[in-house]
């Protein structure tokens, strides 16, 4: 191993505690070492003040104890020792060599393998004795340390210490609690708060204020008071991990973003630290919010938030997440809301290198959310474009105060339209319209309202009923906010699907995707347009720029091969490429229904009822039905197609049930007048399968009746 210069942290601490801000500096710089650690897989294990060495050059943890998290076969203590052995086996029979054991977790001292949070409780045990100048855990010999460390808590460092700031006695209590699920679950979270207490605390806990060197403006870990010159007098420390005798420098903060080629990002969801799960609204509005604000970068890809939430109940290595995404860099951070004051922190990583480039901590009164998210997404835009970029922001994004109670109802309603069942739905429905309540002149809960109404359309209700409502809220948001591109796109669908005016839908698509260049959906809905009026070079375009800005989202995966292929009849390509995508998302059931739909032109009706059969497990919407029906009658199943065509009709006595259905099954039994007679139904309730005419197959074998070429005149679909 490399031989190192300068004096380990227990030599420093015999002579004493550190000062408050010269310890909760070097808490957070070890917290940002064993976050490095812990995403490439090495869990620390053997963390103690003797592992930590401090010299001139810096800080640096010593490799000794380190195990990955795929080989834990061993703990260290003075010596590798097998994991299985009881605490028992651990101790010396003289008693002697306690300091190991004040500083493992309890689950560690009772054979079971280390993980983060053990890693966790022996910060807390390093903090608590560079604050407390005393062990957490003490005893006269091993067992007593033991017994100290599994069933007792350490006096408040409030106590021992009169003027320890109160937030940094919490943090301290909760990496020390017993059960491991009570801590903080990864180190970076526990180095945001540290950094906070920092800042927020600093006139508490600094000494007089001394002029350091400007250092990199765009890190503010720290402000230029004492806390700063607290750290240099810690010998400037900066965490080092070695490993093997080769220095794996993780220098955070040092590259600069205008030396990084920086073309798309994600924003990972935002992880809510109040442990209120009633509070994972906020958080995940906030992301939500923040991912909107970033995709007005034209030039940078923001990754939509469909493909980023499956990341918020796990946390996978960035760089893993960055491949998956296909992204250059990704933003992480946490948000923690207390009484009336909100604390964003975030950090921008390249995803290629596990870097991170920079990292800020942004706090605000709640009446002030729009101006914090602002002043995030402009913070990040300087990073990756320098001033341009918060200026593009600047004349993009529209800063007008809400009522704080109605933003809070907004955001809440969000959260439970992402959810999209029909009972969320309509609470999102119920969140918006009480945000439009308490402030009529606030455009985004209108939006909110356009968009659950259309989630709603020609699934739970006639589009007839829904269409108008649409209309009505999107045209009222555009009225407060003409630059709202969600409300641009609701009306595009509007005058797709209810007025049948072509024309202005696309002018409406285009408007959108022109203030927000990023928004996935708005690509998506354009391609499918596009599609429809038989423009498929066109269309392939828009589905491309919507998978590259939503990767991971099954729909668009399915339309990227029915909108060219299926419905330019290359039916053996969609079975080949439809196969291939039921391994990716195994529960979408729409995939086996185009697959069925393919089956059927090729003839294989056998392959295409299992295939229907399979969807209908999987749901039992109308259109699921009414292709099983079709795949029946095609069958010569005449009593299985009948079958489904009273369960619809049943249906329909007591809910909305798209006419097309019905009218497909009558198609493939050979009864054209009762088939135009639903589709007739479906232009008066305007079904939005209408909108299909010019390229379903279901509608081939009645595309030569004059019935059906005057239905195509109705919606503006003929040739």
């Amino acid at each position: 191993m490399t031989q190192l210069e300068g004096e380990t942290l227990d030599v420093r601490l015999a002579a004493g505690a550190l000062p408050v801000d010269a310890a909760i500096a070097c808490a957070v710089q070890i917290a940002d070492a064993l976050d490095d650690s812990h995403r490439h897989g090495i869990i620390r294990r053997n963390l103690t003040p003797r592992s930590i060495i401090l010299s001139s050059i810096g800080a640096r943890l010593l490799d000794a104890g380190r195990t990955s998290q795929d080989a834990r076969s061993k703990t260290a203590l003075d010596d590798a020792v097998p994991m299985e052995r009881t605490q028992a086996q651990y101790l010396k029979r003289d008693g002697s060599s306690n300091g190991p054991f004040r500083y493992m977790a309890p689950e560690q001292l009772e054979g079971k393998e280390p993980d983060v949070p053990s890693d966790i409780f022996a910060l807390g045990a390093v903090l608590y004795e560079m604050t407390a100048g005393r062990p957490a855990f003490d005893g006269p010999n091993q067992a007593a340390v033991i017994a100290a460390v599994l069933d007792t808590d350490p006096p408040s460092l409030s106590r021992i210490r009169p003027g320890v700031p109160r937030e940094l006695d919490h943090i301290v209590q909760r990496c020390l609690a017993k059960d491991p699920a009570d801590r903080w679950q990864t180190a970076r979270d526990l180095a945001a708060e540290l950094r906070w207490v920092a800042e927020t605390c600093a006139s508490a806990v600094a000494g007089p204020a001394h002029e350091v060197g400007a250092g990199w403006k765009g890190n503010r870990l720290w402000p230029r008071t004492g806390l700063a010159a607290a750290i240099l007098a810690v010998a400037a420390i900066t965490i080092v991990l070695v490993e093997g005798g080769v220095d794996w420098e993780r220098l955070r903060g040092r590259e600069s973003a205008h030396g990084t080629s920086i073309h798309s990002l994600a924003v990972l969801p935002l992880r809510n630290l109040s442990r209120d799960p009633d509070q994972d609204y906020f958080a995940d509005g906030m992301t939500e919010e923040l991912i909107t604000d970033l995709s007005k970068l034209g030039t940078t890809g923001v990754i939509a938030r469909g493909s980023i939430m499956q990341y918020k109940e796990t946390r996978q290595p960035l760089p893993a997440v960055g491949r998956a995404l296909k992204v250059d860099a990704l933003v992480d951070g946490t948000v923690l809301r207390a009484g009336n004051r909100v604390r964003l922190t975030v950090a921008l990583v390249d995803a290629r290198t596990d870097r991170q480039m920079w990292a800020d901590a942004f706090e605000r009164d709640t009446r002030d959310l729009r101006a914090l998210q602002t002043d995030v997404a402009r913070s990040i835009a300087t990073v990756v474009h320098g001033a341009s970029g918060a200026e593009a922001l600047r004349s993009t994004t529209t800063t007008r105060a809400a009522k704080p109670e109605a933003h809070e109802l907004y955001l809440k309603g969000r959260y439970f339209l992402n959810k999209m069942t029909e009972d969320n739905v309509k609470r999102a429905t119920e969140f918006f319209q009480r945000a439009v309540d308490l402030d009529a002149d606030y455009a985004l809960p209108h939006a909110g309202l356009a968009d659950a109404a259309y989630y709603t359309s020609g699934a739970y209700l006639s589009p007839r009923d829904v269409m108008p409502m649409i209309r009505k809220e999107a045209t009222k948001a555009l009225d407060l906010d003409e630059a709202l591109g969600e409300a641009h796109s609701a009306l595009a669908l509007v005058s797709m699907g209810f007025d049948f005016d072509w024309d202005q839908a696309e002018r409406q698509f285009k408007r959108a995707i022109a203030l927000n260049p990023n928004d996935a959906l708005a690509h998506e809905w354009f391609g499918y347009y596009l599609a429809l009026r038989e423009r498929f070079d066109e269309s392939v375009v828009e589905l491309q720029r919507a998978h590259a800005l939503d990767p991971l989202s099954p729909l668009i995966d399915l339309y990227s091969v029915i909108l060219p292929d299926l419905y330019q009849r290359r039916y053996q390509q969609v079975v080949t490429e439809l196969k291939a995508l039921a391994v990716l998302h195994r529960d979408f059931y729409p995939i086996y229904a185009h697959m069925a739909i393919a089956y059927l032109q090729l003839g294989d009706v056998d392959a295409a009822v299992a295939e229907l059969e399979h969807a209908r497990q999987l749901d039992t919407t109308p259109w699921i039905l009414g292709w099983l029906g079709h795949a029946y009658a095609k069958a010569g199943r005449t009593a299985d197609a009948r079958a489904v065509l009273r369960d619809l009709r049943e249906r329909a006595t007591h809910g909305y049930v798209q006419p097309y259905s019905l009218a497909i099954i009558h198609i493939a039994l050979g009864e054209k007048d009762e088939a135009f007679t639903w589709l007739n139904k479906g232009y008066d309730l305007r079904d939005e399968q209408l909108t299909m005419l010019r390229i379903d197959p279901a509608f081939d074998l009645i595309r030569d009746d004059p019935r059906f070429q005057a239905l195509m005149r109705r919606v503006h679909l003929s040739q």
